[in-house]
């Protein structure tokens, strides 16, 4: 079996040569260059053919394509600041498959096991990547984007309200 996002691959160890190859993911010729893509997901038999008329020998293979794993990272984009505090990526809503299954991974600048730490990601937009390699051996992966922003400047003048005799506040900038 291999994975519907294999490379292309050639069949070997038919004799005699010069057969034609014939099914699905194949080209009706003697190249036996199978192409899982184009073959799709399922079990397919392939067909070595040889001779002609009363002479004609056919073998067949059987293949299966298999899927690969549905994989998703949770939402495709986060935006915290860099002082917050490292976030939990496998927890997040989405994520599939869920947190702790084996086989999943995740990279990128700042990742370190399931967490992204903003602080050692630094300021930016950053690419993370979550991978599946699931037990069939297939494997996948799907992306999300977390901008890590500045903290917020905040500006404040010193500011005093009084009221007056005559009941109307009054505004004294920069008052000591």
């Amino acid at each position: 079996s291999v994975c519907v996002d294999s490379i292309v691959f050639k069949f070997t160890g038919f004799t005699p040569k010069g057969g034609i190859w014939s099914g699905p993911g194949l080209s009706n010729s003697t190249d036996s260059t199978f192409k899982p893509r184009v073959a799709g997901v399922g079990t397919h038999i392939v067909k070595y053919s040889l001779g002609a008329g009363l002479c004609l020998r056919n073998d067949s293979l059987e293949v299966t394509v298999l899927p690969l794993p549905n994989v998703n990272a949770g939402p495709d984009q986060d935006t915290i600041c860099i002082k917050d505090s490292p976030v939990e990526l496998a927890t997040q809503a989405g994520v599939n498959p869920p947190a702790g299954t084996p086989g999943s991974s995740w990279s990128g600048p700042g990742v370190s096991g399931t967490q992204f730490n903003p602080v050692i990601a630094g300021l930016g937009t950053h690419t993370i990547t979550y991978r599946f390699k699931s037990a069939n051996g297939c494997d996948s992966s799907d992306t999300k984007t977390i901008i890590v922003n500045p903290l917020p400047s905040v500006s404040a003048r010193d500011t005093s309200v009084c009221r007056s005799t005559s009941g109307q506040a009054v505004q004294m900038l920069n008052a000591t």
